[in-house]
């Protein structure tokens, strides 16, 4: 660093904002109303799926249970027990979006948000395949069923008004993703610096962790659902689908953890295994429409979903493994370091507000070590001044700033 650059960046200094604890939310309004759009909106889905889903649970109860996969179960209790796992898996979607969401807030990540969106038009679009099929569902119930918990006609309007929760959510969403976008893009560029090769080094490494988050999110929702609608427990392939499940999140934080610390042979490894999952995917699609007419009625119940999660589940994948080639690309021009930079920055703070805490608790021994050029007596009447101690911490801040 050049002394130019140091007398720039100590001028600009502040000890106070260098040695803050970072907010688990940014203190901003957009980043506010984006974190509380996203609980009022999911939180209103949610109580209406509940609603749904119990007045399902009641009609199963009355129809007698069916063991999942069977090949004896009623078109009856087909519906009344697989429509409930779809209506789950969309409470699922709410709580995970929330979660994704103010993980984003906080990493201040404009590329996760952005997914976020089109995430949201995801489950609009399930939403539609689940009023279609909850509508047919509801025919196979006679009226005095129905008016037990709830009529067939309110669970219809309660299915048009998430969609229409979900479409606003979209606007609302995309009009404080495209706020927050210009807030935050020059602060994380800022932190990483200003050469253009790093700007477009991160934003592939951004592009690539948020696929593989919503990589997670549809593998494990078709999984579950092939497991729970489509199969037996008997047979072999649902063992090895079950397995399937922790091997996949270990298989996604190690791509992470690869990626950070570009280790290229894992990269290599983590794209031929989105290969193999991409023929994963594709032979359980050939299974759910070329099934026997045994299993024909049981399977039907499940292709829209099905088909439409590993649709898109597929897309990620090609575009997970575009990402980890272009991230590949960019191994060695100083991201990794940017990277472990930044954590041992962070260390340093954090051990710096423990050392600012123990002064201000007037911790004589603590304070004897950390400032040794004070005398004991001093330290004990408590003579050491806080201008000493912004000194002190300054000195030691831009010696991390070097």
């Amino acid at each position: 660093m050049s002394f130019s650059q140091r007398v720039t960046k100590a001028s600009t200094y502040n000890p106070s904002a260098q040695g803050a604890a970072k907010p688990i939310i940014p203190r901003s309004l957009w980043a506010w109303l984006y974190l509380l759009s996203s609980v009022v909106f999911n939180i209103t889905i949610v109580t209406m799926e509940a609603l749904i889903f119990a007045w399902f649970q009641s009609i199963a109860d009355d129809k007698g249970k069916c063991t999942a996969g069977s090949d004896h179960c009623t078109p009856e209790q087909i519906l009344a027990q697989t429509t409930p796992i779809y209506l789950a898996l969309f409470l699922f979607a709410g709580v995970y979006q929330i979660i994704i969401g103010l993980w984003a807030l906080r990493q201040r990540n404009t590329v996760q948000l952005l997914f976020l969106v089109f995430f949201t038009v995801a489950m609009l679009i399930y939403s539609g395949i689940q009023f279609d099929q909850i509508r047919d569902s509801t025919s196979f119930f006679t009226p005095s069923e129905s008016t037990r918990f709830l009529s067939g006609a309110i669970v219809e309007q309660l299915l048009i008004t998430v969609m229409c929760v979900t479409v606003a959510e979209c606007i609302v969403q995309g009009f404080l993703t495209y706020k927050l976008y210009r807030e935050f893009t020059w602060d994380i560029f800022k932190s990483f610096g200003a050469g253009m090769n790093l700007k477009n080094a991160l934003r592939d490494y951004l592009l690539f962790e948020s696929l593989i988050i919503f990589d997670f999110f549809f593998f494990i929702g078709f999984t579950l659902q092939f497991i729970i609608v489509v199969l037996q427990t008997k047979d072999i392939e649902f063992a090895l689908t079950i397995v399937v499940i922790p091997l996949t999140i270990v298989v996604l934080i190690t791509a992470v953890l690869s990626m950070k610390r570009e280790f290229r042979p894992g990269i290599i490894g983590f794209i031929l295994l989105c290969f193999a999952a991409m023929a994963y995917f594709l032979f359980k699609l050939v299974r759910l429409y070329t099934a026997t007419d045994q299993k024909r009625e049981r399977f039907k119940r499940a292709q829209k979903t099905l088909t439409v999660f590993a649709a898109i589940t597929l897309v990620f994948l090609i575009l997970t493994i575009v990402a980890s080639i272009k991230c590949m690309a960019n191994f060695g021009i100083g991201l990794k370091e940017t990277h472990l930079q930044r954590h041992n920055d962070r260390k340093q703070r954090q051990q710096l507000r423990r050392k600012k805490t123990l002064y201000l608790k007037g911790d004589t021994e603590s304070q004897t070590r950390l400032h040794p050029s004070a005398s004991r007596s001093d330290v004990h009447s408590s003579q050491i001044s806080l201008d000493t101690l912004s000194t002190h911490l300054e000195r030691e801040q831009r010696m991390i700033i070097d």
